[in-house]
């Protein structure tokens, strides 16, 4: 693990420590886990704007399967 300094507003410290010591974890280990869920949400996020962004992209292709076949064809 690697060690970082970060700074904060006196508030968020004592709400962190208040929320750390009810959960009875360190401080340290809920800014961990609040991380990993920051990245997983983020992950999440972004697979669904892909798939968003993705949907219906052959739309008004004469046949999904034949465009993929064609599309393979080239890269042989």
């Amino acid at each position: 693990m690697v060690r970082t300094i970060v700074t904060i507003e006196e508030s968020d410290k004592k709400w962190l420590d208040r929320y750390s010591h009810r959960h009875d974890q360190s401080t340290a280990q809920t800014i961990r886990f609040a991380i990993k869920n920051f990245q997983k949400k983020s992950r999440e996020s972004d697979y669904r704007k892909t798939l968003k962004d993705t949907t219906g992209l052959l739309k008004g292709k004469d046949d999904s399967v034949r465009f993929v076949r064609k599309l393979r064809e080239e890269w042989d």
